[in-house]
């Protein structure tokens, strides 16, 4: 990966022994081929798609309910347009060459939008997530909303020199009357290799199992609703 800006942080859970070995995972990147030496931008991907619904009327037979999925909230040392990697307990490089395509935070709402409708939508649950509150519709039940915090999106070194990809934060499931669900998630995901393409598909990946959970919350609240 290629030097960027650094950063101190609090001591978030990193060891002073694990600095060497996240310096190799930056040094790999750095040495990644490229055919181009100006800027590289990434955006998030879906990873795999869930199998579809195979009951056929499934949804249709449902009153349609909305899910609106509120700006996230994204730790401002994140909030950069460089790809971040901590690379020791109190510092986090942001990267000057490898940047997000579009603002993260409007990555992460987006993808976990689309994440959370395809999981629904394989359930067979007549739910339709939306990002923006233009999306709402006039009419019908009152929507669902999902508040999501996030305090890591980042590389770290995992004990080897591809390193791993770390998510982690809040979300909370709310409707008209409060809360109705709220989970803690930190989830660590192994890079396939060294380099910035990796572990933004580290990242990826690791959002769209935060879709997965939140989905599995959301179809057992739209069950129970009266």
């Amino acid at each position: 990966m290629t030097p960027g800006t650094t950063r101190f942080l609090p001591t978030r859970g990193l060891t002073l022994a694990s600095l060497a070995a996240a310096t190799a995972l930056l040094t790999a990147c750095a040495s990644t081929p490229s055919a181009d030496s100006g800027p590289v931008s990434y955006r998030l991907d879906l990873c795999a798609a869930p199998t579809p619904a195979t009951a056929a009327g499934t949804v249709a037979a449902q009153a349609m309910q909305t899910v609106q999925i509120l700006p996230v909230a994204l730790d401002g040392a994140l909030d950069q347009t460089g790809v971040a990697v901590q690379t020791s307990p109190v510092s986090l490089s942001i990267a000057q060459r490898h940047l997000w395509a579009s603002p993260l935070p409007e990555q992460l709402s987006q993808r976990l939008a689309q994440g959370l409708q395809q999981r629904l939508d394989a359930q067979g649950r007549a739910v339709r997530v939306v990002a923006s509150s233009a999306l709402l519709p006039a009419s019908g039940p009152a929507p669902w909303r999902l508040a999501v915090e996030v305090s890591h999106f980042e590389g770290l070194n995992a004990g080897d020199q591809a390193g791993s990809a770390r998510v982690s934060g809040r979300w909370t499931l709310m409707d008209a009357s409060g809360v109705r669900a709220s989970r803690a998630f930190d989830t660590t995901q192994p890079l396939a290799q060294a380099g910035y393409p990796a572990l933004v598909q580290a990242l990826s990946c690791a959002w769209q199992q935060q879709a997965a959970a939140v989905a599995q919350t959301v179809a057992q609240a739209v069950t129970s609703r009266p």
